[in-house]
């Protein structure tokens, strides 16, 4: 299993080489230029007016005067528009050169600050400091029993009293019958990253200029049936879980037929939690 070390140093990596793309896939192909920086801001814009309605549309109130938190907040792309949402935004993300360049595009620094976490808790917050918590493309990309060890604390950051947290994770798709699809992607994972360890091994007994391999964007799904119970224990109540599309399952060759067929594959979904209502 990835341990939070290689998933933070895959993340430095592609934050030195391609971090808009890092951040936000649907831009386009890998190696893209910022001229996409347009397009990029907007699609965060997007999703904080897309997750704000759809709180407000499950008939919770959104404290709009306290701070709001950005986990996995890369470049800022929605840490930007929470900042105009909330009185004000902390950003948190793993990675320094994302937060570097973070801090460069800040229009508002005196609503938004960004934060280093490179811990598996959120323990640099108190119990209970925002009024309202976010994470997209965030949680799907962490080994698992870190994810949820994220998403209790998520719940233990955000206010006493009616704070809310909106956050997307993936569920497998496909029914009993094509869980071991879900098996055999889960080896397939495992399998790429030992074998990119002992390239990036090889590659750096022979040429210790050579730069780094780049690592590969893993994806860890997070069950409905772990993340109720986690949630409840930490005084969470499920609002509401709406799915948000569908990422078919990339196994090659022979089986990605099937997984077609059968709508096998990631469903990401959102969920939004409040506390103490």
């Amino acid at each position: 299993m990835a341990s939070l070390k290689e998933t933070s140093s895959d993340w430095e990596y592609m934050a030195q080489t391609d971090p808009l793309w890092a951040v936000c896939t649907e831009l386009g192909p890998q190696g893209g230029s910022y001229d996409e920086l347009g397009r990029f801001w907007q699609s965060g814009q997007r999703d904080i007016a897309a997750a704000v309605s759809h709180v407000e549309a499950v008939g919770l109130r959104i404290d709009r005067e306290g701070e709001a938190l950005d986990f996995g907040c890369g470049l800022g792309r929605v840490s930007q528009p929470l900042a105009e949402v909330f009185a004000r935004c902390t950003g948190v993300d793993v990675s320094p050169r994302m937060l570097e360049l973070a801090r460069g595009f800040n229009p508002s620094p005196d609503r938004l600050t960004f934060t280093l976490n490179e811990r598996p808790d959120l323990s640099i917050f108190a119990d209970g400091r925002f009024a309202f918590a976010y994470s997209t493309r965030v949680l799907q990309h962490i080994p698992r029993r870190y994810a949820l060890g994220y998403v209790g604390e998520l719940v233990r950051v955000v206010a006493r009293d009616r704070g809310v947290l909106v956050f997307h994770a993936h569920e497998v798709e496909g029914g009993p019958m094509f869980s071991g699809l879900s098996a055999l992607q889960r080896m397939r994972q495992r399998s790429s990253r030992l074998r990119v360890r002992l390239q990036k091994a090889y590659a750096g007994f022979n040429d210790r200029d050579r730069p780094p391999l780049p690592p590969r964007m893993h994806m860890f799904p997070l069950p409905q049936a772990l993340l109720r119970p986690l949630i409840a224990a930490h005084g969470g109540r499920i609002v509401d879980i709406a799915p948000m599309g569908f990422d078919p399952m990339r196994i090659r060759p022979v089986l990605q037929p099937i997984a077609d067929r059968w709508h096998c594959g990631l469903q990401p979904v959102e969920y939004v939690v409040v506390k103490g209502a």
